[in-house]
């Protein structure tokens, strides 16, 4: 399956999900919300105008039925419309999501006396031209070529990785008020340890910035991707 179709399937699954979760909740007790992000901004007008359709802000003043039944199709339709636009631009400067999480994740992602749920589509990797920093071996990016340049793509990469502290900079000091789905995690082939390191990188900075849970996924087909994503949302 094609990445982005994959991560259509995702973004169909987590609407199905807080949709459900809803249309059985009180409705005094509704003030839930749902939102995609993307960090850098697309230069596509177009695709920002789409994003901001998807915010969605559900409370027991407009809780009906009926809005609730435009979600699930919203998030189907138009993310697929910005998928074929980004695709269409060929401008691929790689996803800041270090930087999101330093300047955003707590104005876009964080309510008080809320439970807080990111959900981050990723292949693992780390990279954004513009915002490339580092400070001895914690770095703001991971990347294929970098893993084989540090030598980290070998049978002893923990206790490397461990005695020279490998990681990523801590963005956020504590973000104890937020849970976290990693989901997609697909290293690249010819390196049978490179799936551990990715997912101990992002692991390691989850609990340096003190989120509350997480969880770090590969990347599976959709339909086997359902009861996780489920039970991360409901259950957690």
């Amino acid at each position: 399956m094609e990445y982005y179709k994959r991560d259509l399937g995702y973004i169909e699954l987590i609407a199905e999900t807080f949709v459900n979760h809803l249309k059985v909740k009180k409705v005094r007790k509704m003030d839930d919300r749902i939102a995609l992000y993307f960090d850098p901004e697309p230069k596509n007008l177009k695709i920002n105008k789409i994003s901001k359709s998807l915010k969605f802000h559900i409370t027991r003043a407009n809780a009906s039925m009926d809005l609730l039944d435009e979600i699930t199709p919203a998030y189907v339709s138009k993310s697929k419309e910005i998928y074929e636009l980004s695709i269409k631009d060929r401008d691929y400067i790689g996803s800041d999501t270090w930087g999101f999480f330093k300047n955003n994740v707590r104005d876009f992602c964080i309510e008080n006396d809320s439970r807080n749920i990111l959900i981050i589509l990723t292949d693992g990797y780390m990279f954004h031209k513009n915002n490339l920093r580092e400070k001895d071996h914690l770095t703001t990016y991971l990347t294929p070529q970098y893993v084989k340049s540090e030598n980290l793509n070998s049978i002893n990469w923990k206790a490397k990785m461990d005695q020279k502290n490998y990681g990523f900079l801590v963005a956020e000091n504590d973000l104890s008020n937020l849970d976290v789905l990693v989901l997609g995690i697909n290293p690249i082939e010819g390196n049978v340890y490179e799936d551990d390191l990715i997912k101990e990188y992002w692991q390691k900075w989850f609990r340096e910035m003190k989120v509350n849970y997480y969880e770090v996924r590969n990347a599976e087909l959709p339909s086997n991707m359902k009861k996780i994503i489920s039970d991360f949302i409901i259950k957690h």
